[in-house]
């Protein structure tokens, strides 16, 4: 295992040395360019601005105006963190996944016969789903079971004691229906995120090296097949 392994990694290195060399001297006039810039970088997040808001305004009608300005510095370090672990998963789906689609389409994911183009696609892409996902599937996790509990919970309860305690087919029966349902999807959802962020922690980053090997194999070696 180990001597395939340097074997593999070997070949690698082999293979990626030309276009290293070949690409150092245009390199720092590529990352030069503003896109590069991190003053530059100024994401869109329109959604978790959104949610951020709501937050605010939940937490302020919870614990009060007081404690608020007591507990500000903390309230608000929290608050920020998770509006920018939202902020960078939103921006990278409309501004990096989205727009890359929209370009490149989706043939470079398992493509029949394997180019420079595609093979550099799929790695870029893989690597840059590891950084993104690993930290952001777990705020999530987070938020969800926080929104379960408190809202999803109560409704579940209500819902099916309303539907115990009510005629069939009566008002408080379809009302109870309805709330339950709610409660539900809440439920569902949570299970749904914790099942993902799992498989992210577990398994993202082994699935993702699996990925970019099999495309290296298969455009190093394997390209005439099928």
């Amino acid at each position: 295992m180990a001597t395939m392994s340097i074997l593999f990694f070997g070949g690698m290195v082999t293979f990626f040395r030309p276009l290293v060399m070949n690409a150092a001297a245009e390199t720092s006039i590529v990352f030069s360019q503003p896109l590069f810039d991190p003053a530059s970088f100024q994401p869109v997040c329109p959604a978790s601005d959104g949610f951020y808001q709501v937050m605010k305004s939940f937490i302020g009608a919870l614990i009060g105006q007081e404690n608020i300005a007591e507990y500000g510095p903390l309230i608000a370090s929290v608050l920020l963190r998770i509006r920018l672990e939202l902020c960078v998963f939103e921006s990278f789906i409309y501004e990096a996944v989205i727009p890359f689609i929209q370009v490149k389409g989706i043939s470079w994911i398992l493509p029949l016969h394997e180019t420079l183009e595609t093979f550099l696609a799929g790695t870029i892409f893989a690597l840059a789903s590891n950084f993104i996902l690993l930290g952001s599937t777990k705020i999530f996790a987070v938020l969800l079971i926080y929104i379960d509990a408190i809202f999803g919970l109560p409704a579940r309860f209500i819902g099916a004691n309303m539907k115990k305690y009510s005629a069939a087919r009566s008002p408080p029966n379809s009302v109870g229906t309805v709330v339950n349902l709610l409660g539900d999807i809440l439920g569902t959802t949570r299970r749904t995120v914790e099942t993902f962020d799992t498989f992210v922690g577990r398994y993202l980053v082994f699935a993702t090296t699996v990925y970019i090997a099999f495309k290296f194999l298969h455009f190093k070696f394997f390209n005439g097949f099928p």
